[in-house]
């Protein structure tokens, strides 16, 4: 039996502006203004080492709890993004 290797994508890790981040359109997943708050407040109290993970046109491809509480807390302006190309 011979398996099929896995698609492989090149990997950059860059800081992305939480301005040109995007939601992905067909992400199955939302989260309420409360619940965003209550990570932002996690973040500040413990920090925020994720990077999130976005395609090459800068849409976020997990969750956007991933990116929106640290847009919510304007003291982060960047974000450590993986880029899949």
């Amino acid at each position: 039996m011979s398996a099929t290797p896995p698609t492989q994508h090149r990997l950059a890790i860059i800081y992305q502006s939480t301005n040109t981040l995007n939601p992905r359109s067909t992400n199955p997943r939302t989260h309420s203004k409360k619940q965003i708050n209550q990570i932002a407040k996690a973040i500040q109290r413990f920090g925020f080492t994720n990077p999130i993970l976005i395609d090459t046109a800068t849409v976020s491809l997990r969750a956007m709890a991933g990116w929106r509480p640290p847009k919510a807390l304007a003291w982060i302006r960047f974000l450590r993004c993986a880029s899949l190309q």
